[in-house]
């Protein structure tokens, strides 16, 4: 019985260990597609389905080792994935709020009060001319103001993300062609040639003698 605990406990790790094995490449893949889907059009009721997938494989890249080694890259994709959340959370109340009447759609599409995506201005400036120079005028909002087309914010908010997008998948690319190779290290051909090796870099202390292994590698034996 304690052996098959054991064993599960040690499957348990390697699937865990498989699992945070998404590389960023992978990570970056999934947004693209995300990212070419709201491009092309997507509808609300596709969205949440196709952003949950993303999130997914962002998820387990963000949990990997890659991605504490990689933290700039790590960031951008983060972003990326943030803004299509934000994305999804301003698409969601607009429809909260339709059915409880307090915004309309049109012929022209949804229309959202201003001041539910003024939080947003600090991370995306661009809101702020949406907000101040493309105000919705229709008969309907004649005697009010600060309503605004939905579609104009989430296609800042979505640019946004593919400029994060772009700029992850220029430093992965950046990062692949600079990736250091280790310098192979020559091991001396003969007993002789390491025995003088050492006695260069430890002048003041008697050398190890030198043996040959079982494969003819050369080995020290420190003195006693």
């Amino acid at each position: 019985m304690k052996k098959l605990i054991m064993l599960a406990m040690v499957l348990g790790l390697l699937v865990s260990n498989i699992c945070y094995a998404q590389s960023a490449k992978e990570a970056i893949r999934a947004l693209q597609k995300l990212q070419t889907r709201v491009e092309v059009g997507i509808s609300y009721r596709d969205y949440a389905p196709a952003l949950g997938d993303t999130k997914f494989e962002v998820d387990l890249f963000l949990k990997s080792p890659e991605a504490k080694d990689k933290k700039e890259l790590a960031l951008k994709i983060e972003r990326c994935l943030t803004d299509h959340q934000l994305a999804s959370s301003v698409w969601n109340l607009y429809f909260t709020k339709l059915r409880q009447g307090l915004v309309m759609r049109d012929s022209r599409g949804a229309i959202i009060e201003a001041r539910d995506i003024q939080n947003l201005t600090t991370s995306f400036p661009e809101l702020i001319d949406v907000i101040q120079n493309r105000s919705v005028q229709t008969s309907f909002f004649s005697k009010k103001s600060g309503y605004i087309w939905l579609s104009d914010v989430l296609s800042v908010i979505w640019k946004d993300a593919g400029k994060s997008l772009g700029e992850a998948t220029n430093l992965l690319s950046d990062q692949s062609q600079t990736t250091p190779i280790p310098p192979k290290q020559e091991m001396p051909a003969t007993p002789e040639e390491y025995t003088n090796t050492l006695e260069k870099e430890m002048p003041h202390k008697d050398p190890p003698r030198v043996q040959m292994d079982e494969h003819g590698n050369p080995i020290y034996v420190p003195h006693k």
